[in-house]
């Protein structure tokens, strides 16, 4: 499973701040997942949140790499997941979380400086982030979107066990060495009949591990609450989407499409690869589109001639309008002319007459 790290402020800057500065952005990430050449990836996060949408495209970019590779994503919270690395984290198919760390969630806030308006206009703004926020939480874990945003609000740590409970993180890390678990054991002196503190933990652990979690293409998530982590979903097994039992059909990411009714499993279409017939018939759309293109540009050389004689004839009535406004102009000294009554114009051919003799050229 290939590592990638998301460590440090989650900034919208491209060139030049890296992790390694402490700052991370989506390039950083992309660049990570290129060299993961589409194996499993198990994303470390440990950072305090940053700019919102670098968060969302960070989070997409993981689904996208998901999806085009079929590959499996696992965020863990390596330290602290805060802020717009909690939509990050909820990236994962499996979700992790230690029970020392606590993600943190709150309203979104920011600078601004300005007039009245320039704070009625950002208060305005920071609220359609809430919403959108509250509302990617409510359709990534077991919360509403009211309790999202009472937690919100509340500015909440989520202790381990809650993210659990909400769905929040699939699975709790124990980070306890060989050693120290071993101190929970006690050796050769239980009743046949009593279970080990360990035993009893594991039992607990496995009961809650039943979450297994199968994203469609459109990254909505169907739950499967009886099937435990590393299991199939099969038909007769139930599920639910958005806290509602499943209905209809959803299709995966890898084209398979599950058929529901009621929250049942009733049928799995697995995807067929194409046929000669339908490779042919693809090859006979590609002829047939390829012809239309043809005669499209056809048209469109002959519609180009067509506007360049009328451009001609345009330029041709420009140039017959032009001597007209000409011949107007002297009409009109031509009538001042035939009000003498000197015998030298009494012959002339004066206003509309005249200029329309003259047209004849």
């Amino acid at each position: 499973m290939h590592k990638v790290r998301i460590y440090g402020e989650i900034v919208p800057y491209q060139d030049g701040w890296v992790v390694e500065n402490g700052f991370c952005n989506l390039t950083y990430v992309e660049t990570q997942l290129a060299e993961a050449k589409g194996k499993d990836v198990e994303v470390g996060i440990n950072s305090m949140g940053g700019d919102v949408e670098e968060g969302f495209a960070i989070y997409a970019a993981l689904r996208r790499y998901a999806r085009d590779n079929k590959a499996a994503i696992v965020t863990r919270a390596d330290g602290r997941c805060s802020s717009i690395a909690t939509v990050v984290f909820l990236a994962g198919d499996t979700r992790i979380v230690s029970k020392y760390i606590e993600p943190f969630v709150h309203n979104a806030w920011t600078y601004q400086e300005g007039d009245a308006n320039d704070f009625k206009r950002i208060s305005v703004e920071l609220e359609k982030v809430n919403e959108r926020i509250a509302k990617f939480y409510s359709e990534h874990t077991n919360l509403t979107y009211e309790e999202a945003r009472a937690l919100m609000e509340e500015e909440t740590f989520i202790t381990p066990e809650e993210a659990l409970n909400i769905r929040f993180a699939t699975e709790i890390e124990e980070v306890l060495r060989p050693v120290a678990l071993e101190k929970f054991k006690t050796k050769n002196s239980m009743k046949k009949d009593e279970k080990s503190i360990l035993a009893k933990l594991k039992e607990i652990f496995a009961s809650e591990a039943k979450n297994v979690e199968v994203f469609t293409s459109t990254n909505e998530v169907l739950f499967f609450p009886d099937l435990e982590d590393g299991q199939s979903p099969k038909v007769g097994d139930k599920a639910t989407i958005d806290g509602k039992p499943a209905e209809g059909r959803y299709t995966l990411a890898d084209a398979t499409v599950y058929v529901f009714v009621s929250g049942e499993l009733t049928e799995i279409i697995e995807k067929e690869d194409d046929s000669d017939d339908e490779i042919e018939a693809l090859r006979q759309e590609n002829a047939e589109l390829k012809s239309k293109l043809e005669a499209n540009e056809a048209t469109l050389n002959a519609q180009s001639e067509e506007i360049k004689v009328i451009q001609a004839k345009q330029k041709e009535y420009d140039s017959k309008w032009n001597k007209l406004n000409g011949l107007v102009s002297e009409v009109v000294v031509d009538d001042k002319d035939d009000k003498d009554k000197s015998p030298k114009n009494k012959d002339k051919k004066v206003g509309l007459s005249g200029a329309a003799s003259k047209l004849k050229v």
